[in-house]
């Protein structure tokens, strides 16, 4: 009995513990730390508002995110088995970077929101691809509570926080490092 319940005990530690990050410290900060500037602005323009419904990241922009992570990995050594993980890892984290300032910008702190809604280094990181009511309800009382005026914002604002939400969520599933 008792070495049952030592196993069993072992078992919710190792089920506890964070999970490791699939890449090296330097592998997941490389894209962001070498991303041109405003490649990550560039990559986001489609998902922004007033962008047309069928809008597609520019081929130059491609480029740039593709030759950025295939130079990210031939530095950091990144196995070819594991390259197309790594192309998306490095571009949830351009994706998550460019849509920050877009949150800010709709007067939605992107730090705030991540707590409120379990995004982050050593956070729960779910999806948001299906966020139901009861995540909106819990989203907007919380911001409510820190100052935010969500009846000011508008459909742009929440669907920015949303694209942000996953993207960031999406990064650190993948491997982003801690901020």
């Amino acid at each position: 009995m008792r070495r049952v319940s030592l196993i069993l005990i072992a078992m919710a530690c190792v089920a506890a513990a964070p999970a490791a990050s699939p890449w090296t410290p330097r592998q997941a900060a490389c894209p962001l730390r070498q991303a041109p500037s405003g490649l990550a602005a560039e990559v986001v323009k489609p998902m922004l508002p007033g962008a047309a419904q069928d809008a597609e990241i520019s081929d130059e922009a491609a480029e740039q995110l593709a030759n950025l992570a295939l130079t990210c990995a031939k530095q950091t050594k990144v196995g070819k088995a594991r390259l197309n993980a790594y192309i998306e890892m490095a571009t949830w984290q351009l994706t998550s970077s460019g849509l920050a300032p877009e949150v800010s910008a709709r007067g939605i702190d992107p730090a705030t929101l991540a707590a409120i809604m379990n995004v982050g280094a050593g956070r729960a990181n779910p999806s948001f691809e299906n966020l139901g009511d009861a995540d909106v309800t819990r989203m907007m009382v919380a911001l409510k509570a820190k100052g935010v005026n969500v009846d000011a914002l508008d459909t742009d604002a929440w669907h920015v926080a949303g694209a942000w939400l996953e993207a960031t969520s999406r990064a650190y599933r993948a491997g982003m490092p801690g901020k």
